[in-house]
């Protein structure tokens, strides 16, 4: 029984998943679905919103990304999600206390540990433009850009997420994370579509 059945096994917790990341997993989608939705359907009487909710979805990707890694290091084993393995306790991993490991060094115990081989090229770009939103700015940049890639790293998450995760998943937790990304899937091809609205208003104000 591998770390994930066991935990599932264990009624006694009352989590919706019960398991921390999956949680955080969850509810960082679930942002992202708000404010994707909130951006699509707002945008054409409130330009503005498309600003707010960018960053919301930046936010929540890159977050929903980190987390996916270390739920990935978690089930290989606890201690891979130690910034210094050397320091790691199970006391403070029930505390919460300790440093976790950045995304840079979780990706290669990822592939040197774990045998999951992936660049997640889009998905890094997606937490630069969350650091630079977080601690300054993001001005070097369009917003057609931007959107693009928030497209292809949801696109890139949820292929990771389906090829390495849904299966070891419960039933009950697997229906919803499904039921997540299938709302994801819809709202990238809205997404497009308002791209492509944006796109125009701004060669019809060139040409006025």
């Amino acid at each position: 029984m591998n770390s994930i059945e066991t935990i599932f096994k264990n009624k006694n917790e009352i989590y919706e998943f019960e398991l921390f990341f999956l949680n955080n997993i969850y509810d960082c989608i679930e942002e992202i679905n708000t404010a994707l939705d909130c951006l699509i359907e707002s945008y054409d009487e409130y330009e503005e919103v498309i600003f707010y909710e960018v960053k919301t979805v930046i936010i929540n990707l890159a977050n929903a990304f980190e987390l996916i890694v270390k739920f990935c290091l978690e089930n290989e084993h606890w201690s891979l999600i130690f910034a210094d393995i050397n320091k790691a306790e199970e006391s403070k991993l029930e505390n919460g206390d300790f440093i976790s490991v950045d995304i840079d060094n979780g990706i290669l115990r990822l592939k040197h540990i774990c045998r999951m081989n992936y660049d997640f090229k889009t998905l890094r770009k997606i937490c630069n433009y969350r650091n630079c939103l977080v601690h300054y700015t993001l001005k070097s940049v369009n917003i057609i850009e931007v959107i693009n890639t928030i497209n292809k790293g949801i696109q890139e998450l949820k292929k990771f997420f389906e090829n390495e995760i849904i299966e070891i998943l419960p039933q009950e937790a697997k229906e919803d994370f499904k039921g997540a990304f299938s709302q994801l899937k819809i709202n990238c091809d809205e997404l497009n579509l308002l791209t492509v609205k944006i796109i125009k208003k701004g060669s019809d104000k060139n040409g006025q």
